[in-house]
């Protein structure tokens, strides 16, 4: 706490660089030391900051005009005409009664006076070595820069960036330190409204009423207070404008869902009425075989079909409760030790008569190093066998490969045919829910099965990758962590 003689010590050190005592230190009496505290910055960021002092108060009054407390316009123009020291120092020039009204009548730019500023900084050849003269259009145009930042700091990086270029780094610095006592001297004064007019300032305005009228009824004074609301309203637009892109992105999102849904239920509706309605039809001739005296042969081959339409459901069934697991994030993982090679054999093995069938070959093997790593072989068998059936969908008859290898701490488990291909725009679509790389009207199935593939595998803390040629077939890379990396005996 300041005692009275350090006050008195304070009151004399502000006489003393200003020739005056302005109120504007004697507020805060409750807290005189914050009074030092804006004495200090008073005189590091105003006072003792190297720029010329006539350019510095003319600043100061320039964007006082702004602010709707009229002290600091009213104290900062007597010192700019005399009555006290222009930016507290006693060898700068005053200036006139005239002069500073000119100065107070200058209009705030318009559009088409800032973009002239601009153009005219921007256009310097190199950084100005000083700050321009009073009243010149090199002043103007920084003037109506600054206040462009002093005002709208939130969307001034153009304003920034020019007048960054045209007073070199160090200037420009110690002209935004400068901005930030005006601010602050304004908000204080705000803050204050307490504060009186000096008795010097209160007799220059009596004896000239053209300065007193501008100075406390400027046009201008509502500018600050208007910008702040004004950027207050536009901030406010924004975060509605984003709120609102949200939601238009969550509605096309949940239509896209619904179309989805609604699609998956009229396939999956036909998928499971083909089988139901071919075995109710085998049903009926079973019945009718039976009746004409059917041997134990045929009634075998009746319940073999059966057998396998049941089998079919049950795995559409399967798919059914699986893409919902997938969709919420919790497949279950019974995890051991697998030797993939031997999932990718079993796979293949199952699958060789259709694979024959459609191919004329059984698909070629190679497991060119044993992989062992812990994960779920069900899971893992699973993926393989979509992958093979893929194959044999799209591969257009063509022969199909797997390979088994490791590559660095990663196990590889490779399916390839030589089909049709995947067009480009679908590379990035086929592991979505309900995707298939040719038209659904083509091929039978949900068009779940990568996609619940490519989420086991992600279960895993592996990936799925895929390359394609149209007309030369698609190459799928199921790539899973690992324990051990072996060469086969």
């Amino acid at each position: 706490m300041l005692e009275n003689s350090e006050r008195e010590e304070l009151n004399e050190e502000v006489r003393g660089r200003f020739g005056v005592l302005p109120s504007f230190f004697q507020t805060a009496k409750e807290a005189p030391g914050l009074t030092a505290q804006l004495w200090s910055f008073a005189k590091g960021a105003y006072l003792d900051l190297p720029l010329p002092s006539l350019f510095k108060e003319r600043l100061f009054v320039y964007l006082s005009r702004f602010c709707e407390v009229r002290y600091c316009v009213v104290r900062h123009c007597g010192f700019l005409i005399g009555h006290g020291r222009p930016a507290g120092d006693k060898n700068a020039p005053l200036t006139s009664v005239e002069d500073a009204l000119k100065l107070l009548k200058r209009p705030y730019p318009d559009a088409q006076a800032l973009k002239q500023s601009i153009n005219l900084l921007e256009n310097l050849k190199e950084p100005l070595r000083s700050m321009p003269e009073a009243d010149t259009e090199l002043e103007s145009a920084l003037f109506n820069c600054a206040s462009e930042i002093f005002l709208s700091p939130h969307s001034s990086e153009g304003f920034r960036y020019t007048l960054r270029k045209a007073l070199g780094g160090k200037n420009f610095e110690y002209l935004m330190g400068y901005l930030a006592f005006i601010q602050t001297a304004h908000f204080w004064t705000l803050t204050h409204p307490e504060l009186e007019y000096e008795e010097d300032v209160e007799a220059l305005m009596r004896n000239h009423e053209s300065l007193r009228k501008r100075l406390l009824e400027d046009p201008e004074a509502q500018r600050c207070e208007v910008g702040s609301k004004l950027h207050d309203e536009l901030t406010l637009l924004r975060r509605e404008k984003v709120e609102y892109d949200k939601l238009k992105e969550t509605q096309r999102e949940l239509i896209k869902t619904i179309n989805a849904r609604d699609e998956f239920l009229s396939i999956a509706s036909h998928e499971l009425r083909t089988p139901l309605s071919t075995l109710l039809m085998q049903n009926e001739l079973l019945r009718l075989e039976l009746q004409d005296g059917l041997d134990v042969e045929g009634i075998r081959s009746y319940l073999d079909k059966n057998e396998d339409l049941l089998l079919r459901m049950s795995n559409q069934l399967d798919q059914m409760l699986d893409i919902a697991k997938a969709s919420s994030g919790c497949i279950e993982l019974e995890k051991s030790k697998v030797f993939l090679g031997k999932v990718a054999k079993n796979a293949v093995d199952r699958l060789e008569m259709d694979i024959k069938k459609h191919t004329g070959t059984p698909a070629k093997l190679v497991v060119e190093k044993e992989v062992v790593g812990l994960w779920d072989e069900s899971r893992i068998d699973q993926v393989i066998t979509n992958l093979l059936t893929n194959a044999i969908k799209y591969g257009e008859g063509k022969p199909i490969e797997v390979k088994v290898t490791c590559e660095g701490q990663e196990a590889l488990c490779v399916v390839k045919d030589q089909g049709r291909g995947i067009p480009s725009e679908k590379m990035m679509l086929i592991f979505d829910k309900f995707e298939r790389a040719i038209d659904k009207n083509e091929v039978s199935g949900l068009g779940l099965g990568l996609y619940i593939a490519n989420r086991i595998v992600i279960a895993h803390e592996g990936r799925i990758e895929v390359e394609s040629e149209l007309g030369k077939g698609s190459t799928f890379i199921i790539r899973l962590p690992m324990e051990r990396c072996e060469e086969v005996s």
